[in-house]
Parts: structure tokens; sequence; C-alpha cells
């Protein structure tokens, strides 16, 4: 196909180039029209294609991943689907399992995110964020919930800002690759239900971990 590719904020674009080595560069796509990464510095490398698609794929949530050959300049668009039926859920699928809508990740005019909660909860819960319908993460507290996100979405934030390369926001899955859905500002709806012991807390979320491999935990990661 002909350039330029018709790429939107929050797709993912793959660059090939075999002129000296095959490289495959992937990154975020973060303005309307974009074609490269020339100011960019958040990208991904990888020498092998399998590798590339799964790096997209991991960004690309809602988004669509277009592969470019910058040496031919060939494009063409790669399939984003992941295993839906697992993956994605509903509102009324959620509520029937006994959780309510907590509240939300939004992103107002001069900041990076903020964390509204509408429904607190302090004891043994589970909580679930979600992304387009899509179940990313399931986790859990015994702190109260907002006080949990509102750290847990700081901690992210951290490793967006002047303390990046700092090792300690460096170290786990969720903290890597949920940069890209606050990139593209979407919103993450957060879920709660609270459990009467410490044990049916973990077995919850092992279990929602397991079924449903987030992309922000470490089940997903594969």
């Amino acid at each position: 196909m002909k350039l330029p590719i018709p790429t939107h904020c929050g797709d993912v674009l793959i660059l090939l180039t075999d002129q000296s080595f095959t490289l495959h560069v992937v990154g975020l796509v973060t303005t309307d029209g974009q074609q490269h990464f020339h100011t960019q510095s958040l990208v991904k490398y990888a020498v092998r294609r399998a590798t590339a698609v799964t790096a997209a794929k991991a960004l690309a949530v809602g988004g669509r991943i277009f592969f470019l050959n910058i040496d031919t300049s060939d494009w063409s668009e790669i399939s984003n689907h992941r295993r839906l039926d697992d993956t994605n859920t509903s509102s009324e699928e959620l509520c029937a399992d006994g959780f309510w809508r907590a509240g939300t990740v939004v992103y107002p005019p001069g900041m990076l995110l903020r964390v509204d909660i509408n429904r607190d909860v302090h004891g043994f819960v589970v909580y679930l964020m979600v992304v387009n319908h899509e179940v990313m993460k399931a986790g859990h507290t015994t702190t109260p919930l907002s006080t949990r996100m509102r750290s847990t979405f700081n901690a992210l934030k951290n490793t967006m800002g002047d303390r990046a390369d700092h090792s300690r926001y460096q170290e786990k899955t969720f903290k890597a690759e949920a940069q890209a859905t606050v990139r593209a500002k979407r919103e993450v709806e957060l879920w709660a239900q609270e459990y009467p012991s410490r044990k049916a807390m973990i077995d919850k979320e092992e279990t929602l971990n397991a079924h449903y491999q987030g992309l922000w935990t470490k089940e997903g990661k594969r």
C-alpha cells in the first residue's frame, strides 16, 4: 500500500529496516498521521518479527497495529485479535460476579492522570483494572481502595517522569505495560469486591488473573 499510513493516536507502529542488519522498532502512535519515531524515545527494539509483533500487541490496547518497511515504504495492517472470548468482559458480567464500579482513571487538562474513586472500600478487597471491556489486571488490597489506587498510579507516573530511570520504577509488569494506555489517555475502569477472609481474597485474585491473563500481569507476559 502507498504512504501515508492512516494512523491515529493509540495505534502502534512497527518499523523494519534491513539495510545494515535486520531491526524492528516498535512504538505507540501519539499523534494522528504519525509515520515515524524521529522525536520519540519510548520505543522497543527487536530483531525477530515475531518478537516485534508480540511487543506491539502488548501496546495496542484497542488500537491498530501497522507494519512499515522503511526501506521500501511498503506497509500493512497486522491483526490485533487477542483471546477476545477470554479477556473481554462487560459491566453486566462483572456485576453478576459481585463486583461494583468503584472508580475511574481520567485525564484532566494539564494533568497526566487522576484517580477518581466514587465508592471506597476497606477490608479484604479484590480489584480489577478494565480498559475498553478488557480486564488488564486483577489485584488485591487490605488498605482502603482509594489509597491503594492512588499509590499505584502515582508509582506509574514516576515511571514516566524525571525518575523513570530509577530501578525502583522499572521492576513490575504493570509499570512497564500500562504506560501506553496512559499516554493514549484511555479510560481505566476500577472495579472492586470485598471478601470475608484473606484466603478468599487471594484465591479470587489468582483465579481472575489465570483466566483473563491481562496484559498488565505476569500471566499475560508470554
